[in-house]
């Protein structure tokens, strides 16, 4: 399980593509933040600025099979987020997210796409944002305790 990063100011409705390291938001050339799409300037950075990031973990797909809103089947156990982490269940070319799949289960019924099978997308978001210093071109992470 490789953690992907964001700002945490770029969580929104249009999530931008995650990133494998804070590092990799610095923008190329300049000390400042990359934007969230390419169609804006990067955000500039002052020595010692804190920006915090959020993580995600993919923890695979799945396939979820919904009788009504109570009774549900999966092909395989869902995992457990790693600590720090909540869950999230995506379906596949759906905005729709849950947080379980007793949650997914009832948004499917009470959505009118009824009883049927829906392959999932499953990860899991910090809880907390994590800060880090932004010293000498790089994120340096702060210490939370």
């Amino acid at each position: 399980m490789s953690k992907k990063w964001l700002p945490a100011d770029y969580q929104d409705e249009m999530i931008p593509d995650l990133r494998d390291s804070p590092d990799d938001w610095v923008a190329p050339g300049c000390a400042g933040l990359a934007a969230a799409d390419e169609e804006c300037d990067p955000m500039p950075l002052t020595e010692g600025e804190v920006v915090k990031f959020d993580w995600c973990v993919s923890l695979g797909r799945n396939r979820i099979t919904v009788t009504d809103s109570d009774t549900w089947t999966c092909d395989a156990d869902i995992p457990s987020p790693p600590e720090g982490g909540h869950l999230c269940i995506r379906v596949i070319g759906d905005d729709r997210i849950a947080d379980s799949a007793d949650d997914l289960a009832r948004q499917v019924i009470i959505d009118g796409d009824g009883p049927g099978s829906y392959e999932v997308n499953i990860y899991a978001w910090s809880w907390r944002s994590v800060p880090f210093e932004f010293r000498d071109g790089r994120f340096h992470i702060l210490s939370t305790g």
